[in-house]
């Protein structure tokens, strides 16, 4: 048997099924195989050439590999076994074997992927459904929407705006929103409404999401989604509204971490 590039075992398809459906950029999405692991996503620390991958054809097929009522077996093998070649997921139980080949695209050269690892002005853990309230009370219509954070009251302020008018929403020092805050300057950056909308699937299956905003107006959102016993992380970086190209990362718990996050690294709190 041919030595695959990358051989690994996903402890449970339903829990990646889960973190893939809260993608909803663009159906293709980019697989890069790195040492510590997999990352749907693009990256410059590369080890293989990375390959693009239909989102919703992935998720049809772990929906095939997915146990019916009585089967216990959860997992799945992926397999990649050479540059340009198809991706295999295989499922093996006591009484079957089912194996799901997908084509490989090439990634787009020309996409951007960003960041938020430098100069954070503003670090904070607030409760997912708290946001998702926030969001939920602006007018879908409204184009810009205003974050400040601040170390005095009121800690976060929301505005929504658009040809209607504007909508103001604020949370206080007292407000139960926020897990952890740390802000020790005013922050205050715009942003197209809009880009918010394609979160919302991950903010939904979320419990908390952890908000890291950069000197430049860079805003990290990583949601938290609990599957069981296990953690499955989403992110989303999007930049400040004079500059409308954004992107979003997707990664397992199941596999090491590749993004320098202190979340990651020294746990969720």
């Amino acid at each position: 048997m041919t030595t695959a590039l990358f051989d690994a075992e996903i402890i449970s398809i339903r829990s990646l099924q889960q973190v893939l459906r809260a993608m909803s950029l663009k159906n293709v999405a980019t697989w890069q195989i790195l040492d510590e692991g997999l990352s749907i996503t693009i990256d410059n620390n590369q080890s293989i050439e990375p390959f693009g991958v239909s989102i919703a054809n992935l998720i049809d097929c772990l929906g095939a590999l997915t146990p019916t009522m009585g089967e216990s077996v959860d997992s799945c093998r992926i397999r990649y076994v050479q540059a340009g070649g198809s991706l295999e997921l295989v499922r093996k139980d006591n009484y079957h074997e089912v194996l799901c080949r997908m084509v490989t695209l090439e990634p787009d050269a020309e996409d951007t992927f960003l960041s938020v690892n430098r100069d954070i002005v503003l670090r904070a853990i607030m409760r997912a459904s708290a946001l998702d309230d926030a969001l939920s009370d602006i007018d879908k219509s409204c184009e810009r929407m205003t974050l400040r954070f601040s170390p005095q009251d009121p800690r976060f302020y929301i505005k929504g705006e658009n040809d209607k008018g504007v909508c103001e929403i604020e949370y206080s020092e007292a407000s139960d929103a926020f897990i952890t805050f740390q802000c020790e300057q005013l922050v205050k950056h715009s942003y197209h409404f809009g880009h918010f909308m394609h979160c919302k699937k991950a903010l939904e299956q979320s419990d908390e999401v952890s908000i890291r905003i950069s000197a430049d107006g860079m805003l990290c959102m990583l949601f938290r989604i609990q599957n069981a016993s296990r953690e499955s992380f989403v992110e989303f970086t999007v930049r400040e509204k004079n500059n409308l190209r954004w992107t979003k990362h997707v990664s397992e718990h199941i596999y090491t971490p590749w993004l320098d996050c202190p979340e990651y690294a020294n746990g969720w709190r």
